[in-house]
């Protein structure tokens, strides 16, 4: 059996995602939807993606890649984020490939990319990360994200007063960052860092935020994707660990997931973890964004150990394993 994998390159979760289903017994290809991933590519789509001019040349790009692949047969096309992807581009590709079987994933929320809603009648099984979503769109399950296998529980015991941060910049990141570094530089040893995609970005980012640039002394800045090894690590020296979500998502975000099988605490702004059955208000503490509080006797506790079946639930074999249950 084999699988087509269309899946846009972030840190290396396309790279995981691609080995966890060969791991299920198939034979996988992987292909990124964006023709380019230099910088101007990324903001041209991001902005003008749905203008005709740019679906036609999306359409064109995405259809040579299939192509060229040679291939006259897929079991499984699985399809993540679809920023790229049209519905002209699914029929062409149904057409193609009439036995397949299609999988949709969504790791970011209809409201920041609504162009999915239209897709989603195209797949025989589609996925999302976020509850609200799910519950919204009749034609969506909810599948939380997971942890890749490099995230297991270091041996050596964390810093005891250590906070760290390791995120892409976006929304409101920065502005939660620095409240907290305001607050709590004093207090904990925060190390905070900041990837930013372009150094588009970041000089935008400069030019908007040149008064608060005193933050960046407890905050890093960096252009350079982080290995996912190298985010582990950090998160072991780490008592806890800060998660911002994106304000208009619902769904926990992939560091939140990460934390469990590292037994690290967790400092997010997400409420909906909540509802979710690993919740333990000795692990998990909810900030907001406008005020954070971190209390001493929050971080001075000792984490409560879940069962290791339990948080297996959410490695990244079992996420691939339920998405292929079709």
């Amino acid at each position: 059996m084999n699988a087509l994998l269309i899946c846009p390159d972030f840190f290396d979760y396309a790279v995981q995602i691609e080995k966890a289903i060969e791991r299920q017994g198939l034979q996988c290809v992987r292909l990124d939807e964006k023709p380019s991933n230099m910088a101007l590519a990324k903001i041209v789509i991001r902005l003008f993606g749905q203008r005709k001019i740019v679906q036609k040349f999306l359409l064109a790009s995405l259809k040579k890649k299939v192509n060229d692949l040679k291939i006259d047969s897929f079991d499984y096309i699985i399809i993540i984020k679809a920023e790229c992807i049209s519905g002209e581009f699914m029929m062409w590709l149904k057409e193609k490939y009439k036995e397949s079987k299609f999988v949709f994933y969504a790791w970011d929320s209809i409201k920041n990319y609504p162009h999915v809603e239209h897709l989603l009648h195209h797949f025989n099984k589609s996925y999302s990360f976020d509850k609200n979503d799910a519950l919204e769109y009749e034609h969506l399950q909810h599948l939380p994200l997971f942890y890749s296998p490099h995230y297991n529980k270091s041996s050596i015991k964390p810093k005891a007063n250590k906070i760290s941060f390791i995120g892409s910049y976006h929304s409101d990141r920065f502005y939660v960052l620095k409240k907290i570094c305001e607050k709590y530089s004093a207090d904990y040893d925060l190390n905070f860092t900041l990837y930013f995609p372009s150094i588009i970005l970041l000089s935008s980012f400069i030019i908007k935020n040149i008064k608060s640039l005193s933050a960046l002394k407890h905050i890093k800045i960096t252009l350079k994707s982080i290995s996912g090894e190298t985010i582990a690590k950090e998160y072991n020296n780490s008592i806890a660990v800060i998660d911002v979500h994106h304000p208009y998502q619902n769904g926990l975000t992939m560091r939140v997931i990460e934390l469990l099988p590292l037994e690290r605490k967790i400092i997010t702004t997400n409420d909906s973890i909540t509802s979710y059955p690993f919740y333990n208000v000795n692990n998990i503490c909810i900030i907001k964004r406008d005020e954070p509080v971190i209390e001493q006797s929050f971080i001075a506790s000792d984490f409560v150990q879940s069962d290791i079946s339990f948080t297996s639930n959410y490695s990244i074999d079992s996420w691939a394993e339920k998405l292929l249950a079709i």
